[in-house]
């Protein structure tokens, strides 16, 4: 099993995306590479590019770093309609996305469609293309789709690998499943993701906020029913030490304990 690490901050990332200006210690920082195997980087922007600081401290440590794709609510939908058009503007949007994903040197994408999609067949090809387009020029690539539209175009979250979700896992290197899962659920997804031998590329979300699961101080709960079934894991916002309960401009007073905790 694998973990993911999915770094959100509330109202966007302010210091970090201007690494050449100088480096503050009042920004959010991660020090535990040695503990994690993919990183993402994740703002609500459309296309999120990991800026140059996150890409070398991933790569410095050996670890892959994941742009995101994102479209939300009444805009996705928009956005959804003009890069799936046609084959031609599809294909053209993958070359785009390949082409900044060599350029700034970094390891692939999150996908994230969190609004009703009336692309199916377009959405299944895009997820495929992307994912080829990459191995064939990033060998170590990566491109993980997050549970979130179902194969009918709904905007549903399954919290489990299921016939809503799987031809989309199926195309691509791995799937990043919504944290408001039960025991149940797990159950389930480590059957069907065992009988596709790829339970480790299932990876079961945790929200450290705690919104719907078991997060906060006790992420560890989660972890231990996670990898007790052989599935890989996907912590979300780990910034809540930082953004919830130890944000002080002094130097971070308290962060450096609560995130060691």
């Amino acid at each position: 099993p694998r973990t993911l690490v999915c770094h959100d901050l509330k109202g966007g990332y302010l210091d970090d995306e201007k690494c050449l200006l100088g480096w503050k210690m009042e920004g959010y920082r991660f020090w535990r590479w040695w503990q994690v195997d993919i990183f993402v980087y994740f703002s609500h922007n459309f296309v999120t590019i990991p800026p140059a600081c996150w890409i070398d401290a991933s790569h410095k440590h050996g670890v892959p770093i994941l742009g995101t794709l994102i479209t939300e609510w009444d805009d996705g939908v928009q956005l959804c309609s003009q890069f799936l058009k046609n084959d031609d503007v599809m294909e053209k949007f993958v070359k785009k996305l390949v082409d900044i994903t060599l350029y700034y040197n970094f390891d692939g994408w999150l996908l994230n469609i969190e609004n009703k999609l009336d692309f199916i067949e377009r959405m299944l090809n895009f997820v495929e293309i992307l994912t080829e387009r990459l191995h064939k020029v990033h060998a170590n690539s990566l491109v993980v789709w997050y549970d979130s539209v179902t194969i009918d175009g709904n905007l549903l979250w399954q919290n489990e690998l299921n016939d809503n979700n799987v031809l989309f896992f199926n195309r691509c290197d791995g799937i990043f499943l919504n944290y408001t899962w039960t025991e149940e659920n797990l159950n389930e997804t480590m059957k069907r993701a065992s009988l596709l031998n790829r339970p480790d590329n299932v990876f079961i979300g945790i929200d450290v906020f705690a919104r719907g699961c078991v997060g906060k101080f006790d992420v560890c709960k989660s972890m231990e029913k996670i990898k007790s079934r052989n599935l890989s894991s996907a912590i979300f916002a780990p910034s809540w030490t930082f953004e919830a309960i130890g944000r002080d401009v002094e130097l971070g007073k308290d962060f450096f304990q609560n995130e060691t905790k």
